[in-house]
């Protein structure tokens, strides 16, 4: 599973790939708190291996909320990138 995370200023983008049979999921949550912990149980519900990039504002605090778990890598980028394409990165280093 590939997911590409966009913090933003006021959302969160996630962009998620591989999921069964390959299939693309998008969608925005609100940048606070209800927001972060609903990406967290996102995350949780997968029980494969997960490579996550994140980007943008905020992004450090949300990949220290997901980076526990087995199986789990979570890679970060500094410059403000769309979760898609945060998603197809993901996929290349795999």
């Amino acid at each position: 599973m590939c997911v590409g995370i966009a913090c933003e200023a006021d959302r969160i983008a996630v962009t998620a790939s591989g999921g069964p049979g390959g299939r693309l999921f998008q969608s925005l949550f609100p940048a606070n708190t209800v927001g972060r912990a609903v990406v967290r149980m996102f995350c949780a519900g997968f029980r494969q291996p997960m490579r996550i990039v994140i980007s943008g504002v905020r992004a450090l605090d949300l990949a220290l909320l997901l980076g526990r778990g087995d199986r789990r890598e979570v890679i970060l980028l500094y410059q403000s990138i769309p979760s898609a394409a945060l998603a197809a990165h993901a996929l290349r280093r795999s």
